[in-house]
């Protein structure tokens, strides 16, 4: 099985800053593809039709949808969950 491009067993084994910075980087990839995908259909479709045409850009994937979290919200689940180990 593959996880963002690694085997289970390397994926394991990465650091939970490493597998940040690889879902990011893997997320980025599948936008700049998606992108791509949709470019080539967009161009594809309407010139040969070449009436009101709705900008590209409006049909681009800017960033992830993914909610951020601060530094301050990370310590507080960590520190959350610590305390419910301890149980």
């Amino acid at each position: 099985m593959s996880v963002a491009g690694y085997d289970a067993g390397s994926f394991w084994r990465l650091t939970p800053r490493e597998l940040s910075r690889t879902f990011k980087a893997f997320s980025e990839r599948r936008i700049y593809e998606r992108n791509e995908r949709t470019t080539q259909a967009y161009f594809a479709a309407v010139i040969p039709l070449m009436k009101k045409i709705p900008k590209l850009e409006k049909l681009l994937v800017t960033k992830p949808h993914a909610r951020q979290q601060s530094g301050e919200q990370q310590l507080a689940i960590a520190k959350a969950w610590m305390a419910s180990r301890k149980r």
